[in-house]
C-alpha cells in the first residue's frame, strides 16, 4: 500500500508541470497588443521597456511565433505599426522571432 501511495504522489508531481503550463494562457488579442506594444518600443529606442516586454511575450512561444507571422505576411501593418519603416520593421519581428524560438 505504501509503495502504491508514492508511486501516485511522484505521478501527481509529474502532472504537476503540464497543469502549470496550462494555466499560463494568454488571449491572442492580449498576446497581439504585447508585440505590437515591443515592436513599436524597439523603433523608439526604449530599449529596458521592450526586453520587460519581450519577456512577457517569451513565455507564450508558440503562440507568439503564430502572431509575429500573421504580422509580418500582412499587407497593411497594424496602425500602431505603420510609422515604422518596413525595412525596420521586418528586421524587428525577425530578430523577436529568433530570441523566442
Amino acid at each position: 500500500a505504501e509503495t502504491y501511495e508514492l508511486t501516485q504522489d511522484i505521478l501527481r508531481e509529474r502532472e504537476a508541470p503540464n497543469a502549470a503550463e496550462s494555466a499560463l494562457e494568454i488571449s491572442d488579442e492580449e498576446l497581439t497588443k504585447n508585440i505590437i506594444t515591443y515592436l513599436c518600443q524597439m523603433a523608439k529606442g526604449e530599449l529596458d521597456k521592450a526586453q520587460e516586454t519581450s519577456d512577457m511575450i517569451v513565455a507564450y512561444s508558440p503562440q507568439a511565433i503564430g502572431i509575429l507571422d500573421k504580422i509580418a505576411l500582412s499587407e497593411i501593418p497594424e496602425p500602431e505599426l505603420a510609422n515604422i519603416p518596413p525595412q525596420v520593421l521586418s528586421g524587428l519581428i525577425r530578430n523577436l522571432r529568433t530570441r523566442i524560438s
